[in-house]
C-alpha cells in the first residue's frame, strides 16, 4: 500500500459526482423514474472520505500535514458557495414565506452556519415528509454531516497515523463497522435519527476513507470489470429503491460498495472509467456542488409559492436551471477562492468577510425569531388588499378567540364575507387544517 506524494487528477471521480448530484436533483423535482436518486448522497459520503483522506495522507508522509492549512482550504471549498445561495435564499423567503414558516428558516440559517443542520431538521420531523418539500435549505443537512466528520476525523486520524499505516487502517475498519452496526439498528428504533445524524452515517464516508489506502491500483481486465460492476450497483438503487425502502440500512451497502469500487478500479483509460471521464460526466462533476446547493431552494420556492402542487414540466425546468446558475456560482465565486493564492493580507481580508457573512445571516436568523415570525405582516392594517377589500366589500374580521369552535385560531383567523345581494358567499382564510373544514361549508351553502 502506497501513496504517491502528489496525487493525479482522476477525471472519472468527477464523473462518479455527476452520477450522483443528477439523480438526486430529479428526485426531488418528482421524476418517478429516479424514485432512489436520494442515494446519490452516500456516493457523495464516499468520494468525500475518500478525497479527504488521500489529501491527509499525502501530506503525512510528504511535508507533513496541517490542521490549520486543512480546514483553510474546507472553509474556501465550502464556504463561498454556500452563503452566496443562503443569501439569494433571503429575499425570497422575506416575500413568499408564511411567519411560522419564516421562523423555521431562519432557524435553519442559524444552523447551517453552525453545521448542525442535520440536528436541526431531525429534530423538526423526517426527511421524506410532504413538509421537508418545503424547506428551501434542508438539503444542507449532508454538508452538516461531512463538517462534522471533517471536525473529528483529521485529529483522531493523525494520532492513529503515529501507530502505523497498518494499525490506522484497522481503527478504520473498526469505526466503520460499530457506525454501520449502530446504522443497522437505528434503522429500526430511530430511522429518522438514522437518517440525518453523523454517527450513523460516518460508515460512509469511512468506507471511501479505507479505499484511499488503495488508490493505486494496477489495472487489468478483471478490475475493469469490477469497475463496471460499481457503477452497475450504483445504478440499480437509483433506479430501483424508492421511499419504502428503510434507508440508510444494509441498502445502503449497494450505492456505497458501488461508489467504492470505482473509486479503487475505475480509470479514465478503461472501464468504467472511459465512460466517467467524458467531458459531459466531467464537467456537470466539476459545478456538482453547486448543482447541489441551488437545487433544493429552487423546488422548494416553486412548492411554497405555488397553492396546488407545481406540475412536473415546472419541477423539471427548475431542476436544469440548478444547473446553469450551478455553473455561474462555480465559475465566479468558489473556482476564485479556491485557486487563488492567499497572501496573509488577503487571508485576513477573506476572514473577514466570512465573519460578515455570519454576522448577516445571524442578524437575519435572530430578527425572524425575534419579532415573532414576523407576523405582523399578516395585520389587517399592512395589508393592501385586505385593506381595499374592507373597503369595497366591509370585510369582517373575526380574531381566533371569536372564532366558532373548531374554526380558526390565532395563526389561521377566520375571515367572513358579508352576504352579498341575492345569496350568501363565505371566505375561509387559514392552512391546511382549516381547508379541511371547506366541505362543511360547501354543504351548508348548498
Amino acid at each position: 500500500m502506497t501513496v504517491n506524494a502528489k496525487a493525479a487528477y482522476r477525471p472519472e471521480v468527477d464523473g462518479l459526482r455527476t452520477i450522483a448530484v443528477v439523480p438526486v436533483v430529479l428526485f426531488h423535482a418528482g421524476v418517478s423514474v429516479f424514485s432512489g436518486g436520494y442515494v446519490g448522497v452516500d456516493v457523495f459520503f464516499v468520494i468525500s472520505g475518500y478525497l479527504i483522506t488521500g489529501i491527509i495522507l499525502r501530506e503525512i508522509e510528504g511535508d507533513g500535514f496541517s490542521i490549520v492549512r486543512f480546514y483553510q482550504r474546507r472553509a474556501k471549498r465550502i464556504l463561498p458557495a454556500l452563503f452566496t445561495v443562503m443569501l439569494c435564499c433571503i429575499p425570497f423567503a422575506w416575500f413568499w414565506l408564511l411567519p411560522d414558516h419564516f421562523a423555521k428558516f431562519a432557524k435553519s440559517i442559524a444552523a447551517v452556519c453552525l453545521f448542525v443542520s442535520n440536528m436541526w431538521f431531525w429534530r423538526e420531523e423526517g426527511y421524506f415528509s410532504t413538509a421537508s418539500e418545503l424547506k428551501p435549505l434542508i438539503h444542507t443537512w449532508s454538508l452538516a454531516v461531512e463538517e462534522q466528520y471533517y471536525l473529528l476525523f483529521p485529529p483522531v486520524f493523525v494520532l492513529l497515523m503515529r501507530l502505523g499505516r497498518r494499525r490506522a487502517l484497522i481503527g478504520l475498519c473498526v469505526a466503520a463497522l460499530a457506525s454501520f452496526a449502530l446504522c443497522e439498528v437505528a434503522a429500526i428504533r430511530a430511522p429518522t435519527a438514522n437518517f440525518f445524524l453523523a454517527p450513523t452515517r460516518a460508515w460512509e464516508l469511512l468506507v471511501g476513507s479505507i479505499c484511499a489506502f488503495f488508490a493505486d491500483q494496477p489495472q487489468d481486465s478483471k478490475r475493469s470489470a469490477a469497475s463496471w460492476l460499481g457503477l452497475g450497483m450504483i445504478l440499480y438503487a437509483i433506479f430501483a429503491f424508492d421511499d419504502d425502502v428503510p434507508f440508510p440500512s444494509h441498502f445502503a451497502l449497494l450505492p456505497v460498495i458501488g461508489a467504492a469500487l470505482v473509486l479503487l478500479f475505475a480509470r479514465a483509460g478503461c472501464g468504467a472509467g472511459r465512460l466517467l471521464a467524458m467531458p459531459p460526466f466531467v464537467g456537470i462533476g466539476l459545478i456538482s456542488y453547486s448543482v447541489y446547493l441551488w437545487h433544493q431552494p429552487l423546488l422548494a420556492f416553486a412548492r411554497l409559492r405555488d397553492v396546488h402542487t407545481p406540475g412536473l414540466p415546472l419541477m423539471v425546468g427548475l431542476g436544469l436551471l440548478s444547473f446553469p446558475l450551478a455553473w455561474l456560482s462555480w465559475y465566479f465565486i468558489e473556482r476564485p477562492f479556491r485557486v487563488h493564492r492567499y497572501t496573509p493580507a488577503l487571508t485576513r481580508r477573506a476572514v473577514a468577510l466570512a465573519v460578515l457573512a455570519l454576522a448577516v445571516f445571524g442578524a437575519v436568523a435572530m430578527y425572524g425569531i425575534a419579532t415573532d415570525s414576523v407576523r405582523w405582516r399578516l395585520q389587517e392594517n399592512r395589508d393592501p388588499a385586505i385593506l381595499e377589500l374592507s373597503a369595497t366589500q366591509k370585510l369582517r374580521v373575526l380574531p381566533g378567540p371569536t372564532c366558532p369552535p373548531g374554526f380558526g385560531d390565532d395563526a389561521a383567523p377566520c375571515l367572513i364575507l358579508p352576504p352579498p345581494p341575492g345569496g350568501k358567499t363565505i371566505g375561509l382564510f387559514g392552512d391546511s387544517l382549516a381547508e379541511a373544514t371547506l366541505p362543511g361549508f360547501l354543504d351548508a351553502a348548498r
